[in-house]
């Protein structure tokens, strides 16, 4: 065979491999006569090596031998052939491979071509990292289970869990193998460029989706991996605020760093406080604070139960960082609130998981806690008008409330306290926490936690300003005609309408006692028909305590406020 043309000697790889031929096939190889013929044949030879890497016996197991083959093969092309022209295959098949088995394979002989660049090696490298980049974006991520605290260890059992561990032991590998040929020399060497935006590419999709917390003084096999990859990135830059500078839209990008991998980095080194004794500790809380908080966001908005808990601790740290400072209401101008808010409404009020709902609520009470008076006011004042859930707008009103409290409580006079709880600003407040979109027509069970909240509000403040400091007295006959007369008529008519509701189930239920009731019950919106007569007449009651409790409050309220005026 040596007088081959090179199209023959391909063919006739190809043939060997299709009929399972491994010996003959590496012999034609190392053949001495046909050394040219692979250097010069690496475009064509590759591909061919690729797709016949993995296939499969009859039992359905990986033909083992042709996999060795196919794999010592690729190995020998990157040793002898043109890295140049081979690079770019290479590249294309570690991009293009469609299981992790073809593309850890693709991983060995690819850093052979990189290490024998003669010309242009960092490009070649960044090329090479690139095409890892582009496998792992669309790499598959394991599904949320809603798992809480060490049930999550359950996690570790999955199938795509156990894959992304073994994908990454690789490609840890991979790198630790590349870098040690190119030593940092300069702080701002291309070379960091490269090792630091792959360093945290590799922190991000898909190993963010995993959980890394510590149970037992037992570390997972995700944990390891970004403890290893954690300290790679140290190794180039000790200072992670420092990668914050992409973020700035001003300046020319010194990285282009991979979002979802720099707010994984922050994780790791400020939560689960990986190499946290080595960074610096130099930077104002607040500065500290206002430019890593977009890296929250990201995470929060990643549609997945860990990256969203990561993303909610990561928050309650950053705050944590900042409780012994005030934060400014100037710094509400900038987008990265508005987004991070948003992000945070949206798990409190919409999450599955029970524990995310509750520790999105815990950081939200935090982040409004974290601003001064000024800044807080502004953000009740912007939120409730922008909150459409009444639970998360009543603890909004319960929050100010308590502002309004801890005024009085720690003012030695009252002309001391706040603007922000008195006069104009104050009615601005509660003409927004004192709204029914529909008067008395308003659904009172959808609204019941605002309005329990508003008149508990303006129940203390109508004990506790006796002297009118607040400026509350003033504001007691707008919100008369405007409030108080339209909540009374509606518990009257929400309370005459549910008790017919009641007769009708009783009265359907005596004439057909072993009939599902036809009588439709909607509450909140929703219609109740799916409903045993049991439930409905359970959900019917309920409804009833919850005007008891209304009536009870606003009758409460205008009592205290009939009392004041006699005394007045």
């Amino acid at each position: 065979m040596s007088g081959e043309s090179d199209s023959d000697f391909v063919k006739s790889v190809e043939e060997l491999l299709k009929s399972g031929r491994t010996l003959e096939a590496i012999s034609l190889f190392h053949a001495k006569e046909h050394t040219t013929k692979v250097k010069n044949n690496s475009w064509d030879l590759v591909p061919i090596l690729s797709k016949h890497s993995v296939t499969y016996t009859e039992d359905g197991n990986i033909n083992a031998e042709v996999f060795q083959c196919c794999k010592e093969l690729l190995n020998s092309i990157a040793d002898i052939s043109n890295p140049e022209e081979a690079l770019l295959q290479f590249i294309e098949e570690v991009e293009e491979s469609d299981n992790d088995i073809k593309f850890v394979m693709m991983l060995d002989p690819l850093r052979k071509i990189l290490t024998r660049i003669p010309n242009k090696k960092l490009i070649s490298i960044a090329w090479g990292f690139n095409a890892v980049h582009n496998y792992l974006k669309k790499y598959p991520v394991p599904e949320s289970e809603n798992l809480e605290g060490k049930e999550k260890l359950l996690l570790d059992n999955s199938e795509e869990t156990r894959n992304i561990n073994k994908l990454y032991i690789n490609l840890v590998q991979f790198y630790q193998l590349l870098k040690d040929m190119f030593p940092v020399e300069d702080k701002n060497s291309e070379e960091k460029k490269i090792k630091l935006e792959f360093l945290i590419t590799l922190l991000g999709r898909p190993l963010v989706y995993l959980d890394i917390e510590i149970f037992n003084a037992i570390k997972n096999r995700a944990r390891i991996s970004s403890e290893i990859l954690v300290t790679q990135v140290f190794e180039i830059c000790r200072d992670p605020v420092a990668l914050l500078q992409t973020k700035d839209d001003n300046t020319d990008c010194v990285y282009k760093l991979c979002d979802l991998g720099l707010a994984s980095l922050y994780y790791q080194v400020f939560v689960e406080e990986i190499c946290i004794n080595e960074t610096p500790k130099v930077y104002e809380a607040i500065y500290f604070f206002q430019n890593s908080l977009h890296l929250v966001t990201i995470l929060l908005n990643t549609n997945h139960q860990i990256v969203i808990e990561k993303g909610l601790k990561l928050a309650m740290k950053l705050l944590q960082h900042i409780r012994y400072r005030k934060l400014s209401y100037l710094l509400l101008d900038s987008e990265d609130h508005k987004k991070f808010f948003k992000a945070l409404f949206n798990i409190i009020i919409y999450n599955e998981v029970v524990s995310l709902r509750k520790s999105g609520v815990e950081v939200y009470k935090t982040y409004l806690l974290s601003f001064e008076n000024k800044g807080f006011y502004l953000l009740v004042n912007n939120l409730i008008s922008d909150i459409t859930h009444s639970s998360l707008r009543g603890y909004t009103i319960t929050l100010y409330k308590d502002l309004v409290y801890r005024e009085f409580s720690t003012k030695k006079h009252l002309n001391e306290m706040s603007c922000y709880v008195k006069g104009n600003k104050l009615l601005t407040l509660l003409k927004k926490f004192c709204f029914l979109d529909k008067k008395e027509e308003s659904d009172l069970i959808e609204l019941s936690d605002e309005i329990i909240a508003t008149l508990n509000l303006l129940r203390y403040l109508s004990i506790r300003d006796s002297s009118n400091e607040t400026k509350i007295w003033d504001f007691f006959p707008i919100l008369e005609e405007s409030y108080f007369q339209h909540l009374r008529k509606g518990i009257d008519l929400s309370r005459a309408h549910y008790k017919l509701k009641i007769e009708e189930l009783c009265l359907n239920n005596s004439n057909k006692p072993n009939i599902d009731s036809d009588v439709n019950v909607i509450v909140k919106g929703k219609s109740l028909s799916k409903l045993s007569e049991e439930e409905k007449m359970q959900v019917l009651n309920s409804s009833l305590t919850v005007f008891d409790i209304l009536d009870s409050l606003l009758c409460r309220l205008k009592e205290c406020i009939e009392v004041e005026r006699k005394v007045s």
